[in-house]
């Protein structure tokens, strides 16, 4: 056997590509299923040249997390590194300093002491890279956070749909529910103005359908154990959160009075 295959999330063996990333991405077909909606679980993957969206491993999950994240982070990396080169500083600095020249909110004296230190040249690198490096962390740190919420949110709904006697394991939840990553791309466009507040609506109703969609489908629950499974979790953070920021309040106003 070819070492470069392996066996899917749900035990087949996908269809060889001889594509170098195809051990990383899923096919454009499956994609496309999977954000029509189309988890269809009587699809056989053999009759299927380009596979399914059942035809996917925990890796290549991982690859579509990374790549939508990274597509969705472009715009803003190139907007954040255009306003920190033209201050010549940091992002955090000339992001400050941006926002208190155009929301008025602030004197003018304190707006140009803001754009004045941004502009002062860092101890080590130029303005410019400064700028430059600075944004393109941040850029870096959108797979990183997409790949958090992937792993830790989809544990803790698995674990809700468990409740109800889900079978799957959670190499193949987490597999099949990154599909859900792909919407999100629209959230890029968030620095354009009013259709970037429209996409980013669009691209979280977009991203909750698939989400749903194929918890359903992977889980085998009905539609309102499905959706209570995805929202169990962040009640349970809430509630826990809303607990303790009571207790603290409590505790603050004995020691007051």
């Amino acid at each position: 056997m070819n070492s470069s295959r392996f066996l899917a999330a749900d035990g087949t063996l996908p269809p060889q590509r001889s594509a170098w990333w195809s051990g990383w991405l899923p096919t454009l077909h499956q994609v496309q299923q999977a954000i029509q909606l189309q988890f269809d679980t009587e699809s056989v993957p053999e009759r299927e040249p380009s596979g399914n969206v059942w035809t996917l491993s925990m890796r290549q999950g991982l690859g579509l997390v990374v790549l939508a994240a990274l597509l969705a982070g472009l715009l803003p990396f190139l907007v954040n590194a255009v306003t920190a080169m033209r201050f010549g500083s940091t992002l955090p600095l000339a992001q400050l300093a941006q926002q208190q020249a155009t929301d008025g909110t602030i004197p003018a004296l304190w707006s140009e002491t803001w754009q004045r230190l941004a502009g002062l040249p860092p101890a080590l690198l130029p303005g410019w890279l400064a700028g430059l490096l600075t944004s393109l962390g941040v850029w870096i740190n959108w797979p990183l956070r997409w790949i958090t919420w992937w792993l830790v949110y989809g544990t803790a709904v698995l674990l809700a749909a468990k409740i109800w006697g889900a079978p799957p394991t959670l190499q193949r939840f987490l597999a099949v529910t990154s599909y859900a990553a792909v919407p999100l791309i629209l959230t890029g466009l968030g620095p354009v103005p009013w259709l970037g507040a429209l996409a980013q609506l669009v691209a979280v109703v977009w991203m909750l359908l698939v989400y749903l969609r194929s918890v359903r489908a992977v889980t085998g629950l009905d539609w309102g154990r499905a959706v209570l499974a995805v929202i169990l979790p962040g009640a349970v953070v809430s509630v826990i959160a809303f607990t303790l920021l009571l207790a603290t309040a409590t505790t603050i106003l004995r020691a007051i009075f």
